[in-house]
């Protein structure tokens, strides 16, 4: 039983001995950057947030709808899904095909634009 009292005596010693870390000074630079750092913690004025009554329409529109989609029963929520996909898949077609003629019709433009230019300087 004398065994035991010893150990939990050394055992306080040694917390104790860790808990304590000297402390140093703070230099100036420290100081000033610490009150800095707090000086920006403070309350900041708010701000007014623009709302854009098309965007937020908008949004409340493609909630509906993909709320709408969830109460759809499963079989006929794969149908569904099929059939968005293949209009999107569509449309994505048709802006690559735009795309593609704007970039034609540009290049044509610029061909045309030299070969008038350079008949005009063999006549």
């Amino acid at each position: 039983m004398e065994g035991q009292p010893e150990e939990d005596e050394s055992d306080e010693e040694e917390e104790k001995s860790t808990d304590v870390v000297p402390k140093r000074k703070l230099t100036k630079r420290e100081i000033n950057a610490n009150y800095r750092k707090r000086r920006k913690l403070g309350v900041q004025p708010g701000k007014l947030e623009k709302v854009d009554k098309e965007k937020e329409a908008e949004k409340e529109s493609a909630e509906e709808r993909r709320l709408a989609v969830m109460m759809i029963p499963k079989k006929k929520r794969h149908l569904f899904k099929k059939m968005t996909y293949g209009k999107r898949r569509k449309i994505r077609v048709v802006e690559a095909l735009k795309s593609k003629r704007e970039a034609y019709e540009k290049d044509q433009g610029k061909k045309s634009k030299v070969s008038e230019n350079t008949s005009v300087e063999t006549r």
